[in-house]
């Protein structure tokens, strides 16, 4: 009768073993997947804060060309009436 007894209960233990097994690797697998998820959007993040600093960048850049035109206008017609002003006299 103890045999009985042991078979079953090798089986139960062998059986318990198993499936902790297996939940402990779902674990793993579910942990490593939410880890990749998480890195991916960390990245999009990082894409994200770059884009606006590179648009941000490109504006300043054309302000600033934008006001060197307009001042070299202003200094070569400031230049222009300051010689017709001499002219004059």
């Amino acid at each position: 009768m103890n045999q009985e007894k042991g078979i079953p209960e090798t089986k139960t233990r062998l059986s318990l073993g198993s499936l902790c097994g297996v939940s402990g690797l779902l674990l793993s697998i579910v942990c490593c997947v939410a880890l990749v998820h998480v890195e991916f959007r960390i990245q999009e993040h990082h894409r994200l804060l770059s884009h606006p600093t590179t648009i941000c960048d490109q504006m300043e850049e054309e302000i600033l060309r934008k006001v060197q035109q307009n001042f070299n206008r202003w200094a070569a017609a400031t230049e222009e009436k300051l010689s017709e002003g001499k002219g004059k006299f």
